[in-house]
């Protein structure tokens, strides 16, 4: 999980508000999808939650969801929340399509927000402040942690982030960088450094799914 800068709310959103202040509902059509690519440019096409890739070509092949940081099922909340740019992410869908297609069937192996369902977060990944309080890491068995106790906590229970499916796929990557660097055992910290430099670094917009694992196990090793 990395950090989410957000930016200006699209346009079509924005027009949207003009008409429909408080039915997210009914944003469809072009509107959505303006929201769909907003998220994925914003978040480098990367789950705000997991950091697998979310996609969209069209509604039949696509894999994001827009989530609302803040339910909107909390009463709390005015119905203008429904609709401010600032509280979506754009999220995966969880593991579901990925499930069908493997061994994993049950809900064991579902994330992010088809997991989270109306469940609250403490910390919010697009809030500097938040997102500081995270602090998070990963072990080499590839599962997530954060050393905020309560956050940690959430990580499994409200976003089942630690899914075999998901520790799977970050233990491989751990396992690949380890295997390159000691493969390159005169590998320089300058060219680790690059090494990190260029994981950072979007290419056509993207990201590489997981880069904040490959970056951190890297860093180890300098």
């Amino acid at each position: 999980m990395v950090r989410i800068i957000k930016q200006r709310e699209p346009k079509e959103l924005a027009n949207y508000k003009k008409i429909q202040s408080c039915s997210f509902s009914g944003l469809r059509g072009d509107d959505k999808i303006a929201v769909y690519k907003a998220l994925i440019k914003e978040q480098y096409g990367l789950c705000a939650y997991c950091m697998c890739r979310i996609f969209y070509k069209d509604d039949v092949h696509r894999n994001i969801k827009i989530e609302h940081f803040l339910p909107q099922s909390d009463k709390e909340l005015g119905c203008a929340e429904s609709l401010d740019y600032k509280n979506m992410l754009g999220v995966c869908d969880g593991g579901v399509a990925y499930n069908k297609n493997t061994k994993f069937s049950s809900k064991e192996n579902i994330s992010c927000d088809t997991y989270k369902g109306d469940k609250k977060l403490s910390l919010n990944p697009s809030s500097k402040d938040d997102f500081e309080k995270m602090k998070i890491y990963y072990g080499s068995n590839g599962r997530i942690h954060s050393r905020d106790l309560r956050f940690e906590e959430e990580l499994n229970s409200v976003l089942n982030l630690n899914s075999r499916r998901l520790i799977d796929a970050r233990r491989k990557l751990i396992i690949d960088i380890i295997n390159l660097i000691n493969k390159h055992k005169k590998m320089t910290k300058s060219q680790k450094l690059e090494w990190i430099s260029n994981l950072k670094t979007p290419k056509d917009g993207l990201l590489p799914p997981f880069y904040d694992v490959a970056v951190k196990f890297i860093e180890r090793f300098i």
